[in-house]
């Protein structure tokens, strides 16, 4: 999956890492969070420099996806709800 914008195994393994995030954290199905994160980087061909990918945690974009205003559930500022944020202490880095 990740291989249709990365260029490294730490950068696959880093969008696995949100496929994961997805499936225990937002109760979605392996195949549903591959699809979002297609569509949520739709526009991204190849990343030259996967640590763009970095600059946040799997946690932090899954929530991003999950609750985005087209591809999820439209609750944008998730991070304010006790629910979502802090995130659970597996998923803090």
């Amino acid at each position: 999956m990740a291989s249709a914008f990365t260029r490294t195994e730490e950068g696959r393994a880093f969008i696995e890492r949100i496929a994961q995030a997805l499936v225990e954290c937002c109760g979605k199905e392996s195949e549903e969070a591959e699809t979002l994160i297609r569509a949520f980087w739709a526009d991204l061909r190849f990343l030259e420099d996967d640590s763009l990918l970095y600059t946040e945690t799997p946690y932090y974009y899954a929530m991003c996806i999950a609750h985005h205003p087209k591809l999820g559930d439209n609750q944008p500022e998730w991070y304010l709800s006790p629910e979502y944020f802090p995130p659970p202490a597996k998923w803090r880095s």
